[in-house]
């Protein structure tokens, strides 16, 4: 996002923002100093790298995959049951494949969950019970349905195009409702955790998103639900133009993108883009999520960082993450680049399960069949295996983090009881490109990278020494030792660059360059949600609470559906003296969240200050119940 697509109201903050940067930068001058055992400038720097330049913008001609049925309706029909095809949709029109006549369940804790058809749609419940009755009943409509339904659904909340998951789930192969994967029984998000552009750029067609805006979307929120057609073969109109001219279907046509044609990088990038999760993926320079088109390679739009085989001496795997196992097998290393994903897998059609076998067999004899099992037949026919190459080969391994499910073991392992190997513990600033990219990108592209991905982990970490190693590869070195005004001309536009410095700012104790890194991304983007958050907490902390109540009103226009925001505003409003202000906050982030103790104990107080006992008194009888069942002394 560039400073010409800034709105006027950030046009107005420029010239003080910038009068702020040069009081900033004396401040930092007058009470920094770098630590005493910081690490040394990596090796790899160079001072005259070239500045990185933007690409194009990548084509956006689509027609959607009905256009393309209308010529290739056998394909399409196939492709109607694959789960690709069915990977996102309302819950109205989805498959159903739960059990909505047992739809309830408990899991450890005080809440219970439900789900209830009527007639305007699906609702999730939230309840909390105890010997008295109903505490609360929490109730929210869900919209999408996200997955196919083979291992099961997850569930989407639209609040006005932000998109929010809800705490149920289905799981298929369990044959239960459950909560979703991540949410633990005693504390969770509820129906606060943000599902955003990362997600649904693996999960759906096409998303409608709103310009310069990250994780908020239109309505309807999506241009195509499930992933289509022009996902693999690229945008497709001007292919529906030519071959509509020519009044055929057959032959080649350059206007669209045949992945079986592509050399292995190109081909295996297709599926790479969604299939291939490494330890942190970042966008390059002026690429958005959204940018990759099927013929490019998939550095082409992000740099990947990986650290080796992701599966560890159990035999267990993190999800979506196949492709690391598949190119350490010694099938794909033996095939050079011959072998990729759709050597095995027909991307639009899924076999059943009793013609899985049979799919299967049939693929690896493609390049076995002069050298087949080495077991006797009558060993190879006999159970469980009966006659399957992957049963014995690619074992089914149960997922770490996803419950209820497993994942097949793309090792290829000559032995089923080979266990995989352990993973290093791997400093971050040792993960590397993913397929030896770092060769053939600019220096600054992948030291660009690398220094957000290392400053995401020593935020999660809160390691100072590996905030300064991200330092080094965010700034250009021959800024480093300069002020922020320099520092800021340097680095343009790149709001993830200016997001992680002021991250690293922050967590090395530099609090006013920090915030001026926030500021200057408001400048660029004046609906950024993470800046406004940073900014709000940082004038919290600082107890100036005036400048507080603008970040957390600016925050709230643009989502209004964090209740911990209205906690946080209660209290500012309470701390400025505007007690009837904060009691409607706190209200409705109680009605976003009814679990909130602290924020109770604040309306209990604002209550009785404002002098209405009966519902100060009210407050905390329902307090005394929640902190019973919740087992808070």
């Amino acid at each position: 996002m560039g400073s010409d697509t800034v709105r006027g109201g950030g046009r107005r903050w420029l010239g003080w923002g910038v009068v702020l940067a040069i009081v900033v930068v004396l401040a930092v001058a007058s009470v920094w100093r770098p630590p005493l055992e910081a690490p040394p400038r990596p090796v790899g720097l160079q001072v005259d790298d070239p500045p990185l330049v933007k690409p194009s913008p990548p084509p956006t001609d689509y027609v959607g995959s009905a256009a393309c049925a209308a010529c290739h309706a056998e394909i399409a029909e196939k492709y109607a049951r694959h789960p690709m095809g069915n990977s996102l949709n309302t819950v109205a029109d989805a498959k159903t494949a739960e059990d909505y006549g047992h739809a309830e369940f408990a899991p450890p804790g005080p809440r219970r969950y439900s789900v209830e058809r009527r007639d305007d749609g699906v609702y999730h419940h939230e309840t909390m019970v105890d010997a008295q009755g109903e505490i609360y009943d929490q109730a929210l409509p869900v919209k999408f349905t996200l997955g196919s339904g083979h291992r099961g659904h997850s569930y989407l909340i639209d609040h006005d195009g932000i998109l929010f998951q809800s705490p149920i789930g289905w799981f298929t192969q369990g044959g239960k409702w459950d909560l979703s994967p991540g949410y633990r029984p005693q504390s969770h998000q509820r129906f606060e955790r943000r599902v955003g552009d990362g997600c649904l750029y693996c999960h759906s067609g096409r998303v409608a998103t709103k310009p310069n805006e990250s994780d908020r979307y239109a309505s309807p929120a999506f241009h195509e639900m499930a992933i289509g057609c022009e996902r693999c073969h690229g945008p497709g109109q001007q292919h529906v133009k030519s071959q509509t001219a020519a009044k055929t279907t057959s032959g080649g046509d350059a206007t669209i993108v045949n992945p079986a044609k592509l050399d292995s990088a190109r081909r295996d990038s297709v599926c790479y883009q969604c299939h291939l999760q490494g330890e942190s993926v970042i966008p390059r320079y002026g690429c958005g999520i959204f940018d990759f088109r099927p013929g490019q390679l998939l550095e082409d739009v992000f740099v990947v960082f990986v650290e080796g085989e992701r599966v560890d001496a159990r035999s267990q795997t993190q999800p979506v993450s196949q492709v690391e196992q598949m190119r350490a097998s010694k099938c794909y290393i033996a095939s050079e680049g011959r072998m990729g994903c759709i050597a095995c897998h027909d991307p639009h059609m899924k076999p059943t399960a009793s013609e899985t076998q049979s799919h299967f067999r049939h693929r690896c004899l493609n390049c076995h069949a002069d050298r087949g099992c080495a077991l006797p037949p009558e060993k190879q026919d006999a159970a469980p295996a009966a006659g399957s190459c992957i049963h014995c080969h690619m074992p089914r391994l149960h997922l770490q983090d996803v419950a209820h499910t497993a994942l097949t073991d793309h090792r290829v392992l000559r032995r089923s009881d080979t266990a995989g190997r352990v993973r290093r513990p791997t400093k971050p600033e040792d993960l590397v490109p993913f397929d030896g990219a770092e060769d053939r990108l600019p220096r600054r592209e992948v030291d660009r990278a690398r220094g957000i991905a290392i400053a995401g982990v020593a935020t999660g970490r809160s390691d100072k020494i590996l905030a300064h190693r991200a330092e080094h590869y965010l700034v250009p070195p021959q800024f480093a030792d300069t002020n922020l005004l320099r520092i800021f001309e340097a680095i343009g536009d790149d709001l993830l660059v200016l997001d992680s410095l002021g991250a690293v700012y922050l967590l090395t104790d530099r609090k006013p360059a920090a915030q001026a890194c926030w500021l200057r991304v408001l400048e660029l983007d004046p609906r950024n949600e993470t800046a406004l958050d940073h900014l709000l907490t940082m004038s919290h902390d600082q107890r100036e609470f005036a400048d507080t109540k603008h970040y957390i009103d600016r925050l709230l226009a643009i989502n209004p559906n964090i209740a911990s925001l209205y906690g946080r505003r209660a209290d500012v409003c309470g701390q400025l003296g505007e007690w009837d202000e904060g009691i409607q906050s706190a209200r409705r982030g109680l009605e976003l969240d009814p679990t909130m103790i602290q924020l109770r104990e604040w309306l209990i107080h604002a209550y009785r200050r404002a002098g209405q006992k009966t519902e100060g008194d009210e407050q905390a009888a329902l307090l005394e119940r929640l902190k019973a069942a919740l087992q808070i002394p």
